[in-house]
């Protein structure tokens, strides 16, 4: 994603939430477990990635970078490790 390029993740994840709330790819759907996703799954979602049209699949990597950029940046994540140990310190 920090790449600007989308993604396939299973929406049953932390990975697919992101890629939900980025628009940045397309989600697999998994039955109740994730062991359920079928490899027909992951084709039919290749597939449909490469039949998006270009300026599609160059929107969703413009969106995926944005989404990286405003919440995993070096001072973000930075920021956030030190409010978890600052917590635990407490």
């Amino acid at each position: 994603m920090s790449c600007s390029t989308p993604v396939i993740a299973l929406k049953q994840s932390a990975a697919g939430e992101i890629v939900v709330e980025s628009a940045g790819g397309i989600v697999i759907e998994a039955g109740d477990h994730v062991e359920d996703v079928h490899e027909k799954h992951v084709i039919d979602a290749l597939i449909k990635a490469c039949q998006l049209e270009e300026s599609k699949k160059i929107q969703m990597g413009k969106d995926s970078r944005e989404f990286v950029k405003n919440n995993f940046a070096n001072d973000i994540v930075k920021d956030l490790y030190l409010d978890i140990y600052s917590d635990l310190h407490k």
